[in-house]
């Protein structure tokens, strides 16, 4: 049987470091990133939540098995299959799995690939930067730091180098620069107001959508018509596990004042609310709604600084926590654990 592990979260709110409950069966799991999980055999949380320490202990316990002794010919490529093999266990989507493996393939593989971890060093670090700059001009190494970093901790956790022997991974400084600039931040009503003056037809729908209902870019762009479902004189988008970031399904509700625009597009359509021109069986690119979203903000006079698309989903979450949304009911409608929506998006 398919198992959909979702963070557990009790009906006050509450959540318990690495208990996740199974949706299709209701069975309790204690997952862990780097030690993978392990089924607590019952669907009460009275039962669950007193077991997750000694079900910790147990995954460490294997895991300590696994590690690496001594003397093995161990090279980076081993580590970084070990760190597909966690994230799969994770249950990692598909969608990132292959954006990791590409990242490998062109940035990291080709330097890291054949050196031993118990070579390693700062001055490899700092040599591979010049490298990288040299082979991939143009490419940032912020993702590439990301998992090369996850394989260093992997490396560590797994015993095949000392914690002490992990170099630092800096970004060059005009690296460092940019990526600061990447900052999510509020947008106001009256900013809002002003870029959306400046948009028209769909994509004024699409900005709407992802500012009152805090949907991903691609949640709403790819969305399809038999996604949006009308009950009851409600309108809800309901998303499955196939088109959401996370890979868990969730239903939003419509406000009334899109509702109308919404169902009208549904029946415009054969497939896609928000099709690529003429074509219905392809939906609409990501670049065409940042470019639309760029042009807009360029042209509103109030909006200064640098203001992406993804920052309405970030005004969305703030606005639920002002009006004082149930957090639970929040997270939910947004697609994200209570942890993120606490202390990255407010």
């Amino acid at each position: 049987m398919s198992q959909k592990l979702k963070k557990y979260i009790d009906p006050k709110g509450r959540n318990y470091s690495n208990l996740y409950r199974d949706e299709v069966n209701e069975m309790f799991y204690v997952r862990d990133r780097s030690l993978g999980k392990i089924s607590l055999e019952t669907t009460d949380p009275k039962v669950a939540i007193p077991k997750i320490l000694t079900a910790m202990a147990t995954l460490k316990a294997r895991k300590n098995k696994q590690l690496v002794r001594d003397g093995e010919n161990v090279l980076w490529r081993d580590i970084y299959q070990k760190m597909i093999d966690l994230k799969k266990v994770d249950d990692t989507k598909e969608s990132t799995l292959r954006r990791v493996d590409t990242v490998w393939k062109n940035s990291i593989e080709p330097y890291w690939g054949d050196i031993e971890p118990k070579s390693l060093n700062q001055e490899q670090v700092d040599d591979f930067k010049v490298w990288h700059r040299k082979r991939k001009p143009g490419r940032q190494l912020v993702n590439v730091f990301k998992y090369l970093g996850n394989m260093f901790r992997i490396g560590s956790e797994y015993g095949y180098l000392t914690n002490q022997a992990i170099p630092r991974l800096e970004l060059p400084k005009d690296e460092q620069k940019q990526h600061a600039t990447k900052k999510g931040r509020f947008i106001t009503y009256e900013e809002f107001e002003d870029v959306a003056g400046h948009m028209e037809g769909r994509f004024l729908l699409i900005a709407k959508i992802a500012y009152f209902m805090g949907m991903r870019k691609m949640e709403i762009g790819s969305l399809e018509c038999n996604r949006v479902i009308e009950d009851g004189g409600n309108v809800f988008i309901d998303l499955s596990a196939f088109d959401t970031k996370t890979g868990i399904p969730r239903t939003i509700p419509v406000p009334e004042f899109l509702a109308p625009e919404l169902l009208s597009l549904k029946l415009a359509s054969s497939k896609y609310i928000f099709p690529m021109g003429r074509n219905e069986n392809k939906h609409i690119p990501s670049q065409t709604i940042d470019r639309a979203w760029r042009d807009a903000k360029e042209r509103a006079k109030s909006v200064k600084g640098r203001v992406r698309f993804h920052d309405l989903r970030h005004t969305a979450a703030t606005n639920m926590a002002r009006a004082q949304v149930n957090p639970v009911l929040a997270v939910t409608y947004l697609g994200m654990s209570l942890a993120t929506y606490q202390k990255t998006y407010l």
